[in-house]
């Protein structure tokens, strides 16, 4: 089952979104159908904090999705990335992103 909610702000265009899906429901859905289902056609910014599940969310998003659906700004925590099959970081610089900081916890990144 997924959960979502936002609001669509007065100036923009954009919804922001929020999503949870439970753990045993992997497999479900993917990011770019929550998307579509919210009728979200541009993605400023992402926070993504799927409890070690990182890598199989955004590769799969970025592998399928248009890049004109990539967010502008992710924001990814790395606190799991043992747990990585693939280090979506590494793949989503290599998709023109770039690291723009660094906490104890998280991962800023920026495209363009």
């Amino acid at each position: 089952m997924i959960r979502s909610c936002g609001f669509r702000s007065r100036e923009h265009d954009a919804l922001p979104l929020v999503a949870q899906r439970p753990r045993e429901a992997e497999g479900e859905g993917t990011a770019e159908r929550i998307l579509a289902e919210a009728d979200i056609s541009k993605v400023d910014a992402l926070k993504i904090d799927v409890e070690g599940f990182e890598d199989r969310v955004l590769s799969g998003f970025f592998r399928d999705a248009p890049p004109a659906l990539w967010p502008r700004a992710v924001v990814i925590e790395h606190l799991s990335k043992q747990e990585w099959l693939s280090d979506c970081i590494a793949d989503m610089v290599g998709r023109g992103y770039r690291e723009a900081g660094r906490t104890r916890s998280n991962t800023f990144l920026q495209r363009g």
